[in-house]
């Protein structure tokens, strides 16, 4: 292409933005698969049982039980 005075070449139009997860929707089976709510009872069961005991024994503490149940494995026995 040759520039020529006087004469603008117009800028190629925008392309839009690809699809992203996000835009796709909210898809609330894929978040209750990732729940695994068939082995939710197994991993939390020992937590529980835990902090039970040591409420009964006057040490329970809120945030590391908290902290212990947002940082259940994601492998469990249910898994082998």
């Amino acid at each position: 292409m040759s520039s020529q005075p006087g004469v603008e070449v117009a800028a190629p139009p925008p392309t839009p933005a690809p699809e992203t997860p996000a835009s796709a929707g909210f898809d609330r089976s894929a978040w209750w698969l990732a729940a695994r709510p068939r082995t939710l009872a197994v991993a939390i069961g020992p937590i529980a049982v835990a902090t039970a005991v040591a409420a009964s024994e006057g040490g329970a503490r809120l945030l590391p039980a908290v902290a212990a149940l947002w940082l259940v494995p994601e492998g469990g026995p249910a898994d082998a």
